[in-house]
């Protein structure tokens, strides 16, 4: 790690104050022999900290009839090897070996784990071969409560030992472990870093806003943490990591429209749609004389790069200023503590609605503009009250220009990390561009962020005045959404908090369980789809063949959100016990419950045996997203899976009745085939 991330505070800010500011060449040489000072330190520290762990782990371990096999180091995330290299190769084992086995049955697996810095011995962890990281994050937790007080589980980080490599919250349990080795320590669990000093024993764990203002991203300048080689080394480190879905999509994290409203309002408006709130403070015909004004100017050739900065963030008030209501704070290259950025401006909670990023053309770039932006932004949200910070996810529109190019970005906090977004795709300030068609979405993207902009002062003006109760850290990772409008339609609305994901969900779903408030608590489900079909779901469940309705909304940014009975017993009727002696009378159920909601003229698209439950004597319909009116409903993709394939011939993505019928029947005549032939 990097010596001021390690020591807690930048050289630069320490030494500028003792030196002055103008003090550049000795600062410069001062840092440079701190820099090199701190690493050999570091090397020296992690050299003899790996060989004292070897020592105590062969001597505790030995105590406990244990046999090490190799112990080294603890390196970066390399390459992931094959796996057939690690079967005949021993020197890759990072590992100890035991001398109990690991027992291992059809449905779970043991893993044994070590928690650095806690564990006194290794200790047995069981997980089923479906489980999540999540899930073996869980299992750690209960298994080590006492030492492990006032960390969530989310805090921890995962490695493979037998391969060295860092797990993803989302892996599942029996691609990462498809044959576990029988006697090895699999499993090293590392806690967050804490600095010296940062508290006493007894005090509350740190906050997110604590770890904030010890990240990387914090405390290095911008420009430096935007170099390739420092994005990369972010990326590597999931503490440090900046949320951008690089380069695989992050896990667990809801889509950004979810996480705030107002980046679903500029999603709206960048649709089309005239009913956004807020749409009618916006002065159209001035913004886009001011839009217009920005683009010929960002067309021309600029010597220097502050040139054309300040040209811009010129044209850039005058755009923001064509407004009826809700004033937006211009945009400066100011100050933030030590740094200057490019350009943002600041609210009342004293973080900024936006920031601006310049680069005066594509080429010369040695510094990455999106790195560079949300490295302004987390200094600007260290320095928020804390209180603001640890109740809101305090979030801030983005903008890069790049020459004539020009990018929109949503920027929220996750919890210490950010995430960033692309909210449009690049447009072009030349007026040709795209036949004029880059043009008209500028217009659309500048008012999108006019009304962002009002959005988020207004939340910032309510948060400053009355700040929101602390979100947990686990709910940061949740959807903003803590009600939904009532259903059947009212003006009545529906109130839940997240607790957790969903336990039988795919990694891609967005599925929750959710707690009503007040004496009488309930446990419901919370999905959001981005296609839902609450007609068939209504109908399916009035007949009493699917869970309960209790609220649906369509919400910011095209998404659906309903909330529905949990139906805790239930169990997927290819697994159900019963089936043997139910098979007739829930065939049945589902072919009387297929034809009545045929002959309403709608289909359901996917009656594969996920989506099908049974509870207690009845059969459940799960899954209402691809659902709708024969001829209306479509499916989304070509990429779908392979029994909902076989046998179409339709040569759209129109969903038929027939496609329920044909995917209905193969399963189900298979299991039922196996139940009779296993029958006695």
């Amino acid at each position: 790690m990097p010596a001021e991330h390690f020591f807690g505070h930048s050289r630069s800010q320490t030494y500028c104050g003792l030196l002055g500011t103008n003090a550049t060449f000795g600062v410069r040489v001062f840092d440079f022999l701190y820099s090199v000072f701190c690493v050999c330190l570091v090397r020296i520290l992690g050299r003899f900290f790996a060989f004292l762990a070897y020592r105590i782990l062969n001597a505790s371990v030995y105590n406990n009839v244990c046999e090490i096999v190799f112990l080294a180091p603890f390196q970066k995330r390399r390459a992931r090897p094959s796996r057939a290299s690690h079967a005949t190769d021993p020197s890759h084992r990072l590992c100890l070996r035991l001398t109990d086995t690991v027992t291992k049955d059809s449905t779970t697996m043991k893993l044994f784990c070590w928690i650095l810095g806690k564990s006194e011995r290794p200790f047995s962890v069981d997980v089923a071969h479906e489980d999540t990281v999540d899930d073996l994050k869980e299992e750690v937790m209960k298994k080590n409560s006492h030492a492990l007080a006032g960390l969530d589980a989310v805090q921890l980080t995962i490695y493979k030992l037998v391969e060295d490599d860092y797990l993803l919250e989302s892996d599942i349990m029996s691609d990462t472990f498809p044959n576990p080795d029988q006697g090895y320590v699999h499993v090293v669990v590392q806690t967050p870093f804490v600095g010296p000093g940062k508290r006493k024993p007894g005090e509350p764990a740190e906050g997110v806003h604590d770890r904030l203002k010890r990240t990387r991203l914090a405390t290095m300048a911008p420009s430096d943490a935007g170099k390739p080689s420092s994005y990369l080394n972010l990326q590597n480190d999931p503490s440090e990591k900046i949320l951008d879905d690089r380069p695989h999509p992050d896990a667990d994290i809801p889509p950004i429209p979810l996480l705030y409203d107002g980046f679903g309002h500029f999603l709206d408006v960048m649709a089309g749609h005239d009913d956004v709130p807020g749409l009618a403070d916006v002065d159209t015909r001035k913004l886009r004389d001011a839009v217009d004004d920005f683009a010929n100017k960002m067309t021309g050739y600029f010597g220097h790069e502050d040139e054309r900065r300040d040209v811009g963030l010129n044209c850039l008030n005058e755009i923001f200023a064509a407004r009826r209501a809700t004033p937006i704070p211009p945009i400066s290259a100011a100050a933030i503590g030590s740094i200057r950025s490019n350009g943002h401006n600041l609210a009342l909670h004293g973080a900024g609605t936006m920031g601006v990023e310049f680069k005066n053309s594509i080429a010369g770039i040695n510094s990455l503009p999106t790195v560079e932006l949300t490295g302004y932004v987390a200094r600007l949200n260290s320095r928020v009250n804390q209180q603001i910070y640890e109740g809101w996810r305090v979030p801030c529109l983005g903008l890069t220009i790049v020459g004539c190019d020009i990018t929109f970005y949503g920027i929220i906090a996750i919890d210490h990390r950010f995430r960033i977004i692309p909210l449009t795709p690049t447009f072009s300030c030349i007026a040709s561009a795209s036949d004029g068609q880059d043009r008209t979405c500028l217009y659309s993207a500048f008012v999108a962020s006019s009304v962002l902009q009002a959005c988020i002062i207004q939340d910032a003006t309510m948060n400053s005045r009355n700040p929101a109760a602390i979100i947990p850290t686990p709910a940061r990772h949740f959807p903003a959404v803590t009600r939904l409008r009532s259903y059947p339609p009212s003006d009545q609305y529906f109130s839940f908090e997240i607790q957790s994901f969903f336990p039988d969900r795919l990694p891609n779903r967005l599925l929750y369980v959710a707690e009503t408030p007040g004496p009488n608590k309930q446990r419901v489900v919370i999905k959001f789809a981005r296609k839902y079909s609450i007609e068939l779901h209504d109908f399916c469940a009035r007949l009493g063949h699917a869970p309960a309705i209790y609220a649906f909304e369509r919400l910011p940014g095209g998404w659906c959100a309903v909330a529905m009975r949990y139906v805790e017993s239930a169990t997927l009727i290819t697994q159900s016990p019963l089936l043997p002696t139910h098979r007739q009378l829930w065939e049945g159920q589902l072919r009387a419950l297929m034809k009545k909601f045929h002959d309403q003229g709608l289909c359901h698209g996917d009656l594969r045996s996920p989506n099908i439950a049974c509870e207690g004597q009845s059969v459940m319909l799960l899954d209402f997203d691809w659902g709708g009116k024969e001829g209306e409903a479509c499916y989304p993709t070509w990429r779908l899976n392979a029994e909902l394939l076989a046998g179409r011939v339709s040569e759209d993505l129109k969903i038929t009745k027939d496609d329920d019928t044909r995917v209905w029947l193969p399963w189900y005549m298979i299991s039922s085939t196996l139940y009779l032939l296993l029958s006695p």
